[in-house]
């Protein structure tokens, strides 16, 4: 196999000359084969289209868009769902594609389409900038390449939206918290017999450790996905609906689920099903296709269920002593929290589930979420009781 000269993340310009040079004077540049390539170790497919797009296709996946941009004996491919750059050789008189992860050879030809023309200033017209300014573009910007085509600016805004939500959340928990603040030490005390520098340094460092550790169990108490505010998730929702993609409208369904929003929610999944063509997302919303919108209401639980409820690949086994068996895990204690049943787990994180106005139960937490249990009648008959249980903080 030749050496390998691909690398990932964000390539700027002076980064590609500089591995231009690195490759070495050339007699003529490889010609790019359009058609399918694979790599025979993983099954990955890559689709060249036509000179600045293609596809590839990891076997269990939704198709991953491309910009791709040869240059001398180099195709730059630009993954247009998640930003990542990634660099492979053209050898073989174009049957073949040489990277770090993937050897490609060639396996059916194709007539290469023709290459669109990019509007003057918008992403793909300068693909190598504008991914290199995706982590830090902002919302304008990644609103307008979202619109554009690409994926990768709505996730970014998404994922901006969701880590604002999250510090605003610990925010507010911090401010409402009534813990105390511990009284200054005495070597720290202007006037006071017993001030000591360097006794007051190491208080002062201990009090930094204190309030880190604190803090930290706050942020470590929130689950990554909170809700949104309504704008946003009618925003995020309008995007997937206008630009479906797989990877930005999982992610728009993924806000809308955390947020309660359980209708538009299943309707981004399957934007990701079908015009993503994402697997993974087809699996999860089939179940959840044949429920009304007045199935997929939430309603508040007033009482823990009793007995054995099934989801694909998961089940939930509750017994009558408030106790609640998830998946393969021990018997935990199940406690109601603000409408939702509440599961703690070995890693001091919640599994939350919340009843439909049907009686089935869904996930919202990142173990199951989308999950649709169904109480499946195997369990024996037992009398549900409510847990008088605690707040999980």
């Amino acid at each position: 196999m030749p050496p390998s000269t691909a690398h990932r993340g964000h390539l700027s310009r002076g980064w590609i000359a500089a591995l231009l040079l690195s490759l070495g004077p050339a007699a003529s540049a490889q010609p790019l084969q359009c058609g399918t390539f694979k790599d025979a170790d993983s099954g990955a497919r890559l689709t060249v289209e036509s000179p600045v797009q293609g596809s590839r296709l990891i076997p269990g996946a939704a198709p991953e868009p491309y910009n791709l941009e040869q240059l001398e004996d180099v195709l730059m491919l630009a993954n247009l769902a998640t930003g990542d750059i990634e660099a492979l050789q053209i050898i073989d008189e174009g049957h073949a594609l040489a990277g770090e992860e993937r050897y490609y050879t060639l396996e059916s030809t194709a007539v290469c389409q023709a290459s669109p023309v990019f509007a003057a200033g918008s992403c793909r017209a300068d693909i190598a900038s504008c991914m290199d300014d995706m982590a830090v573009a902002g919302p304008e910007r990644w609103r307008q390449w979202c619109r554009e085509g690409v994926p990768a600016g709505c996730n970014r805004l998404i994922e901006d939206y969701r880590s604002d939500a999250r510090n605003a959340l610990v925010l507010d928990i911090a401010l409402a918290s009534n813990r105390e603040e511990p009284a200054e030490p005495a070597a720290c005390q202007r006037g006071s017999t017993d001030v000591d520098a360097e006794a007051c340094r190491q208080a002062e460092a201990v009090g930094r450790v204190r309030d880190a550790a604190w803090a930290f169990s706050v942020a470590r108490s929130i689950p990554r996905d909170v809700p949104l505010p309504a704008a946003q998730l009618d925003e995020v929702s309008m995007l997937c609906r206008e630009h479906p993609s797989a990877s930005s409208c999982h992610a728009a369904a993924v806000a809308l689920w955390a947020s309660a929003r359980l209708l538009p929610a299943r309707d981004a999944m399957q934007l990701a099903c079908s015009s993503g063509r994402d697997p993974q997302a087809c699996s999860s919303v089939a179940p959840l296709a044949a429920l009304s919108s007045a199935d997929l209401a939430i309603v508040d639980v007033a009482t823990l269920p009793c007995g054995r409820y099934a989801a694909q690949g998961h089940a939930l086994v509750f017994g009558d002593d408030a106790q609640v068996q998830v998946d393969a895990s021990g018997r935990q204690p199940a406690v109601m929290r603000e409408g939702a049943i509440r599961v703690r787990n070995e890693e001091g994180e919640d599994h939350v589930f919340w009843q439909l106005a049907n009686g089935d139960l869904v996930g919202n937490d990142r173990w199951a979420r989308f999950a649709r249990y169904q109480r499946d009648g195997s369990s024996p008959t037992c009398g549900a009781r409510a847990s008088a249980g605690t707040a999980l903080r």
